[in-house]
């Protein structure tokens, strides 16, 4: 038997509405139920966005689609679209005399590289961001990240996209 006038719940999920009631018993039975009381617990950051898909719609913009996190830990405010170059191919002509030398050079980027992504921030209730500009020559990277009033949570799983004929919304092999 406990004289305990108080009880700390643990194991509770992240920003979830809880309800309460107490009694007492002894050996001759129950005693009367309290009055119900609900208390939310606190937000905090979320888990990462899941199901990140990168689409080709034209030769230069890549629309990126994500799905909300599993575990929003609160309420989700916004969202982060990364975007690195991860492989890039820079065109360059030279002219010698009479002749026109083109010039293709391609190169895999150390992704190990202190390089930063660009980014963009998007309205909570937007589930995709058109990312245009690119150069379809190149490699690149995506990654999303939710936030909370708390912050930002962690990275979804990075993909990748290239730009070709197959990749780009609307098209096909090319005949």
């Amino acid at each position: 038997m406990s004289t305990d006038t108080e009880a700390v719940l643990t194991g509770l999920k992240k920003y979830t509405n809880y309800t309460v009631q107490v009694l007492a018993f002894t050996n001759g039975g129950d005693g009367v139920k309290s009055t119900e009381l609900s208390s939310t617990t606190e937000q905090d950051i979320p888990g990462p966005p899941s199901s990140v898909k990168p689409l080709a719609m034209s030769e230069d913009s890549i629309l990126v689609s994500w799905k909300a996190p599993d575990e929003p830990n609160g309420i989700v405010v916004q969202y982060t679209v990364y975007i690195k170059v991860i492989f890039q191919t820079i065109s360059l002509a030279v002219e010698y005399g009479k002749f026109h030398i083109f010039f293709h050079i391609s190169q895999e980027l150390d992704r190990s590289r202190d390089t930063a992504p660009k980014s963009h921030k998007v309205n909570a209730l937007q589930m995709s961001h058109q990312v245009d500009n690119l150069n379809r020559k190149s490699r690149y990277e995506f990654w999303v990240t939710a936030s909370t009033v708390i912050g930002e949570g962690p990275a979804s799983v990075k993909v990748g996209e290239t730009f070709n004929s197959k990749s780009v919304a609307g098209g096909g092999e090319e005949e």
